[in-house]
């Protein structure tokens, strides 16, 4: 134990030059990624200058739109985690450290997106509706936790399995449909809100629109709070079974190359 402990602060310098690294060549996309939202939201909203639509369909169409910036930060965010996770599992465990570490720097500049491009949709938003900062803040956190949490299980199942790549595709295209930025069902359908409020990315998504759009109230549906603790509970579970069965599968894989090259030798 003492080892690993003095084994950690040696090789930590090394551990922060290489979260450095990332964040340099990380920071422009997510640049780039801002920017892109700015410009749908200003583009929406010269539609709705030139197109004289009536405040009840704004807000709709604000709603969506807000919805859709806040999942593209979110699973661009989730992509890049767990893309890094996947390259410096091995290099980091060599130094005996978590390769979290650099997903950390994902992390950040996605909070950071987040609150920028929210901050502008809540400008831009329908004077008539208030937005409340709390809430939003609120929402950021918890969607941090959630990539940070996703990225490592996502990365740890890509050294896992070959397909992890295309699954996540296919499941971000899934999500765009059945979130509120195609799917916005109607406030009766009761049971359809609940079955939709069960994917974590509807409640991160459905609850930071709304805390930009409807202000507090996004904050009153407590059972779901707790529902989505459990699910990072569950999910940390999980990132640790996998990082002991890929780590032992890593060097079982390992030594059977070394037993194959010495046998050719």
């Amino acid at each position: 134990m003492l080892d690993q402990i003095i084994s950690y602060f040696k090789n930590l310098p090394h551990s922060v030059r290489f979260t450095i690294k990332r964040l340099k060549t990380t920071w422009p996309l997510f640049i780039a990624l801002i920017a892109l939202c700015a410009l749908l939201l200003i583009v929406f909203e010269l539609v709705v200058h030139f197109g004289n639509l009536s405040d009840v369909r704004e807000a709709r169409w604000m709603l969506r739109i807000i919805s859709f910036i806040v999942y593209l930060c979110i699973i661009f965010a989730i992509y890049k985690g767990y893309q890094y996770y996947a390259k410096d599992f091995v290099l980091m465990q060599s130094f005996n450290l978590s390769a979290t570490i650099p997903i950390v720097v994902i992390v950040i500049l996605s909070m950071v997106s987040l609150t920028v491009v929210t901050t502008f949709a809540s400008v831009l938003k329908p004077i008539n509706f208030e937005t409340s900062i709390i809430a939003l803040l609120f929402y950021i956190v918890l969607s941090a936790i959630f990539i940070n949490t996703l990225s490592v299980t996502i990365g740890l199942l890509k050294l896992i399995f070959r397909n992890v790549d295309v699954i996540f595709y296919v499941c971000s295209l899934i999500n765009i449909v059945i979130l509120p930025i195609v799917l916005m069902p109607n406030p009766n359908q009761m049971l359809l809100n609940h079955i939709l409020m069960l994917n974590p990315f509807y409640y991160l998504v459905n609850g930071m629109s709304q805390s930009v759009m409807f202000g507090v109230t996004s904050m009153e549906n407590i059972p779901y709070h707790f529902y989505f603790i459990f699910i990072i509970v569950l999910l940390l579970v999980i990132n640790f079974a996998l990082a002991r069965y890929t780590t032992h599968a890593i060097y079982k894989q390992h030594t059977k190359e070394s037993t194959v090259t010495e046998s050719v030798e």
